[in-house]
């Protein structure tokens, strides 16, 4: 038997690796965004998970110039997937 791992387990794995990426603080305000192609982003850990995820579709889209389909390639999920958290914070 296979198991199947949930769209939002795939995504929280595709997190934690571009976390790994990032300079990572607890500190409140952190910058989140850095210029394009500079390869550092900070992330503050003290906000939310939504938030900090959300974050982290932002710049994984910037990264991929808006390009859905690459940008879920690199987290690891389905286009579908990355649209329907996109639209979910949006609402």
């Amino acid at each position: 038997m296979i198991a199947m791992i949930s769209p939002f387990l795939q995504l929280m794995n595709a997190v934690f690796e571009f976390s790994l990426r990032c300079s990572v603080t607890a500190a409140p305000g952190s910058a989140n965004s850095v210029p394009k192609g500079s390869g550092s982003y900070t992330l503050d850990l003290s906000r939310p998970l939504s938030d900090i995820t959300m974050d982290i579709i932002r710049l994984v889209l910037e990264e991929n110039d808006g390009n859905q389909s690459a940008a879920a390639k690199q987290l690891k999920i389905g286009r579908s997937t990355l649209w329907r958290y996109m639209t979910r914070s949006e609402g």
